[in-house]
């Protein structure tokens, strides 16, 4: 952790969008630092999370003091119960490969289901992934799902069609949405994914962009 004063000095740099948490506080990460911030705007606390997190991405709170940053290729919990004790605060949760130089491997977006203890993440042209918050995968969607000799998903002849958006999550009904990079096909169809959640729905919401995925 770095003295109040020396932060202050820091801030020429970029700031990711802002986290409020249920304390009033508000969480930002810069580079490869994580700050806390009091209501008022003075500085709480600052971590360093040896990974440079994504600007354009707000931190997520994910229930019980812990919040999850994505950072390069990886994700990092900071465990606010371990701030100014001897137990480290950040640690890497989740590591994936490296994006390519087309941007193919990027994390574009992480969510978090407090009530089934679930986090969701978008990589760029390879799929949703549903994790545990412990970092157990669970399952995972790619854009284009074949079943009973059908297509759905992304439309055919489409090389870089891919999960566009932050997965938003359907607390009361259990459903994820997204978006897409290109249009999708109307077929409707249900899958058995994982024993968290039995079944899932891909529709169309919009003509040219949207599914979701819900569990009964």
């Amino acid at each position: 952790m770095f003295p109040a004063e020396e932060v202050s000095r820091q801030f020429a740099r970029t700031l990711s969008k802002p986290l409020i948490g249920n304390d009033g506080r508000i969480y930002i990460c810069s580079e490869k630092d994580f700050f806390a911030f009091e209501s008022n705007g003075s500085i709480a606390w600052t971590i360093h999370l040896n990974y440079t997190c994504k600007p354009d991405m707000a931190p997520v709170y994910g229930g019980l003091e812990k919040i999850y940053v994505a950072a390069e290729n990886r994700v990092v919990k900071v465990n606010l119960l371990s701030i100014g004790t001897s137990e480290p605060a950040a640690e890497v949760l989740l590591g994936f490969q490296p994006a390519d130089k087309e941007g193919k491997g990027e994390i574009i977006g992480v969510s978090v289901s407090t009530s089934s203890s679930s986090m969701f993440i978008n990589i760029r042209g390879r799929g949703v992934f549903a994790y545990s918050t412990r970092g157990q995968l669970m399952w995972s969607s790619g854009p284009v799902l074949n079943q009973f000799g059908y297509r759905q998903g992304c439309r055919k002849n489409v090389p870089d069609c891919y999960f566009t958006s932050v997965p938003v999550i359907d607390q009361c009904e259990a459903s994820i949405y997204l978006s897409f990079s290109h249009s999708t096909t109307t077929r409707k169809t249900r899958f058995s994914v994982s024993r968290v959640i039995s079944s899932v729905c891909l529709e169309v919401l919009f003509e040219y962009s949207s599914l979701f995925l819900y569990g009964e």
